[in-house]
């Protein structure tokens, strides 16, 4: 009988998702190659420690995307300029790569959730200490296709900039705080689908 049991609930598990899937591969795009960009608002998320020293202001990037049925591929850089109300400043450029998983809802709207990794250049002033950090990056997007070869949307992003692991540069000032970075990239999106199949 417990074999029994677990062969039903085994076929039940790998029917539900194919089914599920099949349903959503009905005219959906099998294949597709993209590039395009953002531009919108980057801030520090509010509450951490650099929220209290640098400003909210735009940033913008641009990206490349291949995709097959729900799952796409993403590789995109960025850049973020933070003034403040006194001397500070930080430059931020990330460089990332990470997998998006489009929710397989028949919707006019569609959206894109994934979550990834990379590297970002950070630049502080006026200090001018500069280096290279690990970075997370998960993010969701919003996008209607605007017609079969462009998509209008929204993004937003959350990025971790891994500092707190570095002992403080040699030319840095002796109350320097290494700190881990955290924010927040939202943006309008254009993509422009260079193959669709």
């Amino acid at each position: 009988m417990n074999f029994r049991r677990a062969l039903l609930f085994s076929f039940f598990l790998t029917l539900l998702p194919s089914s599920l899937f099949a349903q959503y591969e009905i005219g959906h795009t099998i294949r597709r190659i993209q590039i395009g960009g953002w531009f919108g608002p980057v801030t520090p998320v509010p509450g951490t420690e650099l929220s209290q020293i640098i400003n909210t202001n735009l940033g913008g990037g641009m990206f490349t995307r291949y995709g097959e049925g729900f799952w796409t591929a993403e590789i995109g850089g960025a850049y973020h300029y933070y003034p403040s109300d006194g001397p500070e400043a930080l430059h931020l450029a990330p460089i990332y790569g990470m997998g998006l998983f489009e929710l397989p809802f028949d919707l006019p709207i569609k959206m894109n959730a994934g979550f990834g990794g990379g590297s970002v250049y950070a630049n502080n002033e006026p200090e001018r200490t500069e280096n290279w950090l690990p970075l997370f990056i998960a993010g969701y997007e919003f996008y209607f296709p605007a017609g079969p070869w462009v998509n209008i949307g929204l993004r937003l992003d959350y990025l971790l900039a891994w500092e707190q692991h570095l002992s403080p540069p040699d030319n840095a000032p002796a109350n320097y705080k290494m700190v881990n970075g955290h924010f927040f990239q939202v943006g309008l999106t254009i993509n422009v689908n260079l193959i669709r199949e």
